[in-house]
């Protein structure tokens, strides 16, 4: 497999965010992840 090629497949599975999500985002610095996974902000 070819570099140019891993690229352009890992650039075809990006997500887009939605509003809320940049919303959450654009709203809080620092986000902590505790061992379970839960997000504290």
């Amino acid at each position: 497999m070819t570099s140019s090629k891993t690229a352009s497949s890992l650039a075809a599975n990006v997500l887009k965010l939605s509003d809320p999500e940049k919303e959450l985002l654009d709203q809080v610095d620092v986000f902590i992840f505790d061992c379970d996974g839960v997000i504290w902000r």
